[in-house]
């Protein structure tokens, strides 16, 4: 005898019975052996009548169709690694590039510094080159007169006079 699981989850109360039909069934094949050929012949619509009685269904049915959500996609993967692609590519050109192009611009500028620039300082600081020091990569810088302060030459944001010429 064949469950269907998804009757005994539809039909809870169905599932009970069943399990009281294979006894009837098996007390009717038992009392066979002493009946003559019609008993035998008997057991078995017994048996169909006790199936109908409970509500099960025949073993000859067919599994339902896999829903359209159980299926897997078919499409193709080409149109979303294009898509994929194509948003890199507009990343590269309006935030990477121009991103390395300022880069570029203020080491340019830190590189052309020369004793007496003027400039200002990433924390806002204004003062005027007094001596280069390119081995240890430091300035000291004069911020008022007579007071001079060591700078790393990393933290030297911009020239004044390119300030000024653009």
């Amino acid at each position: 005898m064949t469950i269907n699981f998804l009757d005994v989850i539809a039909e809870p109360a169905a599932a009970e019975p069943q399990a009281a039909a294979p006894a009837a069934t098996n007390e009717t094949q038992a009392a066979a052996p002493a009946a003559s050929n019609e008993a035998q012949t008997a057991a078995p619509a017994a048996k169909n009548e006790a199936q109908a009685a409970t509500g099960a269904k025949a073993t000859t049915e067919q599994p339902a169709a896999p829903s359209p959500a159980d299926q897997q996609p078919q499409g193709s993967m080409t149109p979303m690694i294009v898509m994929l692609v194509v948003m890199f590519v507009i990343m590269y050109f309006f935030m990477i590039r121009p991103q390395n192009k300022r880069k570029k611009q203020i080491q340019e500028m830190r590189n052309a510094l020369q004793v007496g620039s003027d400039v200002i300082l990433a924390s806002g600081i204004r003062g005027k080159i007094k001596d280069l020091n390119k081995e240890k990569s430091y300035m000291t810088i004069e911020i008022s007169k007579g007071v001079c302060i060591d700078v790393d030459r990393n933290y030297v944001f911009t020239d004044i006079e390119q300030s000024i010429q653009r």
